[in-house]
């Protein structure tokens, strides 16, 4: 029995040739995962991939890209769909829609980040994530500087603005 997806690693070498030639012998749609960034995530797509899942992805996005794709579906954020779709057209490399800081930011951050922007103090998030105040504060100072915010008002007020700029496909 075949399976309905393959799963590549992106950090494994000829990651994007296996993507390549799944692709061309027209075999189970591949799902590529350990993407490190909106660039690679075209690279991929270009070369056949029909999914991307970031490094940075949380582990659902893994079962719903793989159930998707196995669907005939695409599991990519729809910027990275549409540069790839310019990429084609046009021949040439594209400039990217600036990537989300959702994408720059760790599991453990974005779990931060949401939980800062509930109103919840650094003790608080830390008893919730069974991790130290002092662990809280230094995924802060790295939040804060990923999103450009100085205040906790600040970064909850761009919460709700990039939290809805991840729109997958």
């Amino acid at each position: 029995m075949t399976p309905d997806v393959e799963i590549v690693d992106f950090r494994t070498p000829n990651a994007l040739a296996r993507c390549a030639d799944a692709a061309q012998r027209c075999a189970q749609p591949v799902v590529v995962v350990s993407v490190p960034d909106d660039r690679s995530a075209v690279e991929a797509l270009l070369a056949g991939a029909r999914g991307v899942v970031y490094s940075s992805a949380p582990p659902e996005h893994l079962v719903q890209a793989v159930r998707l794709v196995g669907e005939r579906g695409v599991w990519a954020p729809r910027h990275v769909v549409a540069a790839a779709l310019r990429k084609t057209k046009s021949g040439v490399g594209v400039a990217l829609i600036a990537e989300s800081p959702l994408d720059r930011m760790s599991a453990r951050e974005r779990g931060v980040f949401q939980l800062a922007a509930a109103g919840l103090c650094n003790k608080e998030i830390a008893d919730r994530l069974a991790i130290s105040p002092a662990t809280i504060k230094v995924h802060l100072t790295h939040i804060f500087k990923k999103i450009g915010v100085r205040s906790r008002r600040q970064l909850a007020a761009a919460y709700g603005r990039i939290s809805n700029q991840k729109n997958y496909v």
